[in-house]
């Protein structure tokens, strides 16, 4: 599974880990998967910020100059920061079948379409 999606995976399990009902077996699952990605989130992190340290623009005093809660970068700069933050989001990151859940285990918790198509690679049918 590609990293990116791993991630957001992480988040839409975080959000639902800490929910009143959860059958202990699903909430092992979840926590499970949580310190699985761990090392994923905190890689995907670090890269993403060793990519705007050296991409972003910077002002006089070296200070990244963003604008509307974004940095901004040079057409050329934000071409390869664009091109090497793809890279990193298709890193492929192995799921182990032991933090999967059944359907049935989720029946419970309230989702979004999004969200199901989200945690989609998590359920066995």
């Amino acid at each position: 599974m590609q990293l990116y999606n791993v991630l957001k995976a992480r988040q839409v399990i975080a959000q639902k880990a800490n929910l009143e009902g959860l059958r202990f077996a699903t909430a092992r699952k979840f926590q499970k998967f949580i310190k699985l990605t761990d090392d994923d989130e905190k890689f995907f992190v670090d890269k993403r910020a060793e990519l705007i340290t050296k991409y972003a623009k910077v002002d006089e005093n070296g200070e990244f100059i963003v604008e509307n809660g974004n940095y901004t970068f040079t057409d050329e700069n934000f071409a390869e920061f664009s091109k090497q933050f793809n890279e990193l989001n298709q890193i492929e990151v192995e799921i182990p079948d032991t933090v999967k859940v059944d359907e049935s285990e989720l029946e419970k918790i309230s989702f979004t379409i999004e969200e199901v198509s989200i945690i989609d690679f998590l359920i066995k049918e």
